[in-house]
């Protein structure tokens, strides 16, 4: 018997995740959904278990992580290199624009820190995983507004000039970059790499 195919998602606990997750579960991948930790709660569960009543294998697994925080995306890199041997499938789903100007612990505007620089660091801690499936593929989602980025003062944003938006935009050229150097360096290793809108 063929085992199953594992999916990561980040952010499958709303929108665009959610119903990838959903979409993912019925065609018989197992899911790993990574939520924030105000996520975890009794509504994230209940998603869980509406998405193992549909799926093909009911294997539907919750990783606490808050992508705004890097001590935290090393937590969960640890959790899930811990109870799985691979990763067929990453999905850098998650996103957000704060407004107003906000920080992480670690001192990186927010939004850069949660579109960007999180899946750039989740990837790289996940890379072994990724390299022991046979066929797996990254997918980054980003944004028709990467054409809006500027790409200037990305961690440390000025508080009299900042856009919420402008940080945005800044988010996600930065990541479909990224999506063009990473399918680069992982073509030897047959994994894929594609950038969404």
């Amino acid at each position: 018997m063929t085992a199953s195919r594992i999916c990561l998602i980040t952010g499958a606990s709303s929108g665009l995740g959610k119903v990838t997750a959903m979409e993912l579960a019925r065609q018989g991948f197992d899911i790993i959904m990574l939520c924030r930790y105000r996520d975890y709660n009794f509504q994230v569960q209940t998603l869980q278990m509406e998405i193992q009543a549909v799926s093909r294998t009911r294997n539907v697994y919750l990783i606490p992580c808050d992508l705004g925080s890097v001590r935290s995306i090393y937590e969960a890199a640890e959790n899930i290199r811990r109870r799985f041997d691979r990763i067929d499938v990453l999905i850098n789903n998650a996103g957000r624009i704060v407004d107003p100007l906000q920080y992480s612990p670690e001192g990186i505007e927010l939004t850069f820190m949660t579109n960007y620089l999180s899946h750039f660091l989740l990837t790289y801690l996940l890379l072994d995983l990724l390299k022991a499936s046979d066929e797996a593929r990254v997918i980054n989602v980003a944004s028709e507004l990467h054409r809006f980025g500027r790409l200037q003062n990305l961690l440390h944003r000025d508080p009299q000039t900042y856009s919420a938006l402008g940080a945005y935009c800044d988010s996600k050229l930065a990541k479909l970059l990224f999506t063009y150097e990473l399918a680069d360096r992982l073509m030897d290793y047959g994994i894929t790499v594609n950038a969404m809108h």
